[in-house]
């Protein structure tokens, strides 16, 4: 059966060294931290949208998404 991208997959929050965390975390920081600057690279513009969150809601995001439009 395909994925749910709607679905909720709750991970661990305890200490990484000696609870339970998502086996995958340490890999996710490494990308976080490679990717955060250049996304503070880039040149974008953020056109009008409905960035309103429903907190109610699991997965909570905003109704549009999040559309950019790249500049360069």
């Amino acid at each position: 059966m395909p994925a749910d991208p709607q679905k909720l997959i709750p991970q661990g929050g305890g200490d990484a060294a000696t609870g339970h965390r998502c086996p995958g975390a340490g890999v996710m920081v490494g990308l976080l931290e490679s990717l955060a600057p250049r996304l503070a690279r880039l040149d974008y513009t953020v056109p009008d949208q409905d960035l309103t969150i429903a907190l109610g809601r699991v997965i909570a995001r905003p109704r549009s998404g999040f559309v950019i439009n790249l500049t360069s």
